[in-house]
């Protein structure tokens, strides 16, 4: 039976997850090693900071099963003592369903592939390094977005005006208006709109709480059909297209 090395990497900020794995085996050496790096907005917030190691994990082992062909021995190294004893009941005690799902998934992987030995370690300069790795690919995901989408300020020291492209559809609007906040300055705020499907989504996120162009916005928009208001950031739900909802906020900022 072949021998493969298993290491991951991870990190969260309240629902953003980032992780990445690197497999050391018989068929990786030297340069050729697996490896690979991603994130993930999840629908509530990692309260058990688990979830990133147990993405990282399944993802080496789906890149093991398809990159492989007969049985492998895994020696995967854990460095948290909760996950260590997460895997080894393979999840007994544990009510939480995103955990549970995930922990099934790896077990059925991990027996697919061959067996797993589940080794207690601490964290090495291999896991800072991955987890490095995978939150420079989020920055360089955020960065092509906004890059690759049209932009263009209401006024002096005004608004700053995103209009997203698909690239952007797994990231939250609330995490990219944040994003430009910190990345922009001397603004009022920035205004993103995004098409999904049917329906165009505008989050109108303002330092000061003013709501002057989303109130002229929802004057002239005959296609609105929800609206969430908070004291800073709002969003806007409309079934006008998003070439006509840019051409009313040209025209509200004016």
């Amino acid at each position: 039976m072949k021998k493969a090395r298993v290491r991951v990497g991870g990190g969260c900020r309240g629902r953003l997850i980032y992780y990445g794995y690197t497999v050391y085996g018989d068929k990786w050496r030297w340069m050729s090693e697996l490896e690979d790096y991603g994130y993930r907005f999840l629908p509530r917030r990692d309260k058990t900071g688990l979830t990133p190691y147990l993405h990282g994990l399944r993802s080496a082992l789906k890149k093991i099963m398809d990159e492989t062909d007969g049985q492998y021995e895994l020696v995967y190294y854990c460095p948290s003592k909760r996950l260590y004893e997460l895997l080894s009941s393979w999840g007994d005690g544990y009510r939480d369903r995103m955990i549970i799902d995930l922990v099934n998934e790896v077990r059925r992987l991990s027996n697919s592939i061959g067996y797993m030995k589940i080794v207690k370690s601490k964290i090495t300069d291999t896991e800072k390094w991955i987890r490095k790795k995978a939150e420079d690919k989020l920055a360089e995901d955020v960065e092509e977005v906004f890059r690759s989408c049209r932009s263009w300020i209401t006024s002096e020291d005004g608004y700053m005006v995103y209009i997203l492209d698909d690239s952007s559809k797994h990231m939250p609007l609330e995490y990219l208006s944040s994003t430009a906040i910190r990345k922009e300055k001397s603004i009022k705020g920035v205004i993103l709109v995004r098409s999904s499907g049917a329906i165009t989504r505008l989050l109108y996120h303002s330092l000061d709480g003013s709501k002057e162009i989303l109130d002229k916005l929802k004057k002239m928009d005959a296609g609105l059909t929800s609206e969430r208001r908070g004291t800073y950031r709002s969003l806007y739900v409309t079934r006008s297209s998003i070439d006509d909802i840019e051409e009313l906020l040209l025209e509200a900022a004016s």
